[in-house]
């Protein structure tokens, strides 16, 4: 909860971004209930990395995640989950995008392929720390299967290394004091841009153009861009669905055209 943003903080900052044509980007947990969790955990002895994931409940992250589209959706504005790790969270960003919510999320390499087993080990699991934690495997199923059918938008890094000695090491006798955070460039650069090889054929989803729409109609003729005028407002499902680079999210939707849904221009995996 060090980081945690009251509700109407965020709202605040909805309101505004409306005003500005900008994106809300957002990484969605309930802070203040995970260290009520987590104070509990030390306090029953459990302090090594393990209990960082055992704090961190996925139906957290889905109630967090619910909560700020719900909230996006008041202020009428689009919203974008970074780094989303669990099915809950995602069956919260469909559930918005099945009812025409401006709702967007990715998630990142650690996910797809590691897990909460990686956390144990005793302190050598510190090294898998970061947040979101690393959730159960059945989770890597469901997120697989949101980049498959455009639940999910995209892959992106949340690259943010510690060394081992000196900055993960900080947390030995408390798991709430390990800096937060993984490498993941390389992992990327090293993943299949079509999935996994024993994946079926993605199904046709149904078109989402709906979504795309609103946000294009969203842009006040003051605060408009060019690009987010002129943007073709292509259905999400339409668009490729290979695993894409942090350069998509930057290009995309970092600017003034963030949700336009205008394909990327650029390098292709």
């Amino acid at each position: 909860g060090v980081n945690f943003s009251p509700d109407d903080h965020i709202f605040r900052a909805m309101q505004r971004t409306r005003q500005n044509g900008g994106l809300i980007m957002m990484h969605a947990e309930n802070g203040p209930v995970i260290d009520v969790i987590a104070a509990g955990l030390v306090a029953a002895g459990t302090t090594d990395p393990i209990g960082h994931g055992m704090a961190r409940y996925s139906i957290l992250e889905g109630e967090a995640t619910n909560r700020v589209i719900r909230l996006a959706e008041a202020a009428g504005v689009a919203v974008y989950i970074v780094h989303l790790s669990a099915r809950d969270a995602l069956e919260a960003v469909m559930a918005a995008r099945d009812r025409g919510a401006m709702a967007f999320a990715e998630t990142c390499p650690q996910y797809l392929f590691l897990s909460i087993d990686d956390l144990g080990n005793g302190f050598e699991g510190a090294k898998f720390v970061c947040s979101p934690p690393l959730r159960t495997r059945d989770h890597q199923e469901s997120l697989w299967t949101g980049l498959r059918t455009d639940a999910l938008q995209l892959v992106a890094t949340d690259h943010c290394p510690f060394d081992f000695h000196g900055q993960k090491d900080l947390g030995r006798g408390d798991f709430r004091k390990i800096p937060n955070g993984l490498p993941a460039v390389e992992d990327q650069l090293a993943m299949p841009p079509q999935g996994r090889p024993e994946d079926p054929p993605p199904p046709t989803p149904a078109p989402r153009a709906h979504a795309c729409a609103q946000v294009a109609a969203t842009a006040s003729p003051q605060n408009g861009s060019k690009a987010a005028t002129t943007a073709t407002t292509t259905p999400m499902a339409t668009l490729p669905s290979p695993i894409r680079m942090d350069w998509a999210r930057s290009r995309a939707l970092a600017s003034g055209s963030a949700t336009s849904c205008t394909v990327p221009s650029g390098p292709k995996l």
